[in-house]
This record gives structure tokens, sequence and C-alpha cells, in this order.
């Protein structure tokens, strides 16, 4: 057998079909493969409790012979030890997976999340989570979460000033990509690549800075002059966006839905005559009709042909219909 050398592996001919492994005299389980169209690849062969097992090590040219040969020994040696290099490989690549890739494959499950669901992690994962993003997520450490938990706590993204909740809902996003990650992806005797959490250690933090859920609600001595600014504000609208977000207010005032449930109403989701709306997607992904009181028919048959939009509460963003209706608002109404 001829031993593995620059000049073999420069000259050696192609066989006139298939493959042929030329094997060094030297290190047994080393060879050369060459294929009929010339291709030029280095090998190891050995056995792992009994079970054969083949690794390609790379190309002539891009390992050199000398190269070839020392990662050749060293995957041997590991077969000898009882060990599959392919098991090795494997767990390299799960424990090397970036933040970035495991917030992709974890968006990519079809029909698992809403779209604004995965846009708003994903807004977490470039902006909170920027320098990490493109780190072996199972690299991360409570101490470097906790860390950046402060900053935004304390500074908020851009050191405007504190933000305590999206520093909550962020690290939250940041504990379920771990949580999932861990369950996805196992070394080779099949532990975890994140056997902790490392946000898991800020659930005291987390909880100090979630502080309190903001009550949201008007006083019931109060609900009258609520809707009488509101009347007030519609009538003083100075455009088509302004009187879209007062209308979206009074429509969310007048049936209990939730900002975007209202927000991203189509009309053709919406029935005058009989006296119903539906919500295709709400957030329990359980698709309801609700009946309309005669003031939310009133309101929307004002809003009927007022613009050629699909939306009921169209606006001028990217989307198409009305977003935040505080900003219009504020925009538009003195």
């Amino acid at each position: 057998m001829p031993k593995l050398t620059k000049p073999f592996c420069e000259t050696v001919a192609p066989p006139a079909e298939g493959y042929q492994i030329h094997w060094d005299d030297k290190v047994p389980g080393y060879g050369l493969r060459v294929t009929a169209t010339g291709v030029r690849a280095f090998v190891a062969q050995g056995r792992v409790k009994g079970k054969a097992v083949n690794m390609t090590i790379g190309r002539f040219g891009l390992y050199t012979e000398d190269q070839a040969r020392k990662r050749a020994q060293s995957l041997l040696q590991q077969m000898r030890d009882g060990i599959d290099p392919r098991d090795v490989k494997r767990e390299d690549e799960a424990m090397s997976i970036t933040l970035r890739q495991v917030a992709d494959a974890y968006f990519a499950r079809p029909g698992m999340l809403k779209a604004s669901t995965i846009a708003e992690m994903n807004r977490h994962v470039e902006q909170v989570f920027a320098k990490w993003k493109d780190r072996p997520i199972a690299s991360l450490t409570p101490a470097e979460c906790r860390k950046r938990f402060e900053e935004m706590a304390t500074k908020g993204l851009r050191g405007k000033g504190p933000a305590p909740v999206q520093a909550t809902i962020a690290f939250t996003t940041l504990r379920t990509l771990c949580r999932w990650a861990a369950d996805e992806y196992r070394k080779r005797d099949g532990k975890p690549t994140i056997e902790v959490n490392p946000v898991a250690m800020l659930k005291a933090d987390l909880k100090k800075h979630a502080g309190k859920p903001r009550d949201r609600s008007i006083e019931a001595d109060q609900i009258g002059m609520f809707w009488n600014w509101l009347q007030d504000a519609r009538g003083r609208a100075q455009d088509a966006m302004a009187s879209a977000g007062v209308d979206l207010i009074m429509f969310l005032a007048l049936t209990g839905a939730r900002k975007m449930e209202g927000a991203t109403l189509q009309w053709r989701n919406v029935n005058l005559d009989e006296g119903w709306w539906h919500i295709e997607d709400p957030k329990n992904s359980n698709p309801v009709w609700l009946p309309l009181s005669q003031q939310a028919r009133d309101l929307l048959t004002e809003r009927q042909g007022q613009s050629d939009s699909a939306y009921v509460f169209p606006s001028r963003s990217k989307t198409g219909h009305m977003g935040d209706p505080r900003a219009a608002l504020e925009g538009s109404v003195s």
C-alpha cells in the first residue's frame, strides 16, 4: 500500500467509475478517497464497539496531507477509546449553535407562533441581545444575564431612562429560547446543552422589576366623562388617521376587545346587518363570533365608505391598519 504523500495525492489516477480508497501504510484506517470525477478527500475508518464508523476528514487541498494524517490519528484514537467521532461532532455543533440560530429555528416551527409574537421576540434578540445573538447560546451565564437585565431595568435600551417592564419582557423571551434550546439540542450522553437556564437565576429580579400590573380600568363615575371626551375628540379630528384612532378607542371601549383585535379588524369579518363581528385569530387561537351593541353598529356604519381599505381602522403605516391609536390622537387632535 502506498504511503500517502502530497505527490501521490496529486497524481493518483481516478477509477473508471465510483470511487477507490487508497490506504496509508503507516496509519491503519487512514486513507484517500478518489472518485471517478477526480474528487480527492481524506477519510478515517475504524470500529466503535464492533460497529463500523466511516468519517470524511476533508478534501485534499483544503487539508494538507500532514493535517489530514494528524486529524485521522485523533479520530481513530477516539474510536479505539469507544467514542464515536460523529457523536462528538454533533455535540460540538449543538454546543456552538448561536442565539440567533436558536431563535430562527424556534420561529420557524409551523403554526406555533403568531407573526406579531415572532416580531416582538425577534426585536428583543436583535436589539436587547444584539451583542449576544451570534454567540453560542450555551455560553450565556447567569452573571451576564443579571448584568444586562439591570442595565435595561435602570437605563433602558438606549440609556434614556429605566425600562423595567421591557427588561422583564425581553428576558422572558430569552428564558423561553434557552428552555427550548435545552430540549432541542443535546450532548452525546443525552444531557441538554443548557443544563441550567441562565435566566432562571433572575426569577427574583424579574419579579422585583416587573412591579404591580398597571390598572388600566376607568372608574365607574368617570365613564361618562371619558365617553364625552372621545365624542369631542372625534368631532375635532384633523385627518382620517386621527378619526380612525378615536374610533378604534371607542370600538375597544364598546366591545372589550384587545387593542390588536380591534386594530386588525377587517370589513370581511363584520356583519352590520346581523350585528356581529368575527375574530379570526384571537390570543387563545380559538376563533370567535361576537355580538355588536347598537352603539358599536352605529360607529362602524359611520366608518363604512370612508376609505377603500380592507381594514376597519386603516392607517398609512406599512401594515395598513391602525397600530397605536394614541399616536394618531397626539399628532392630529388639538
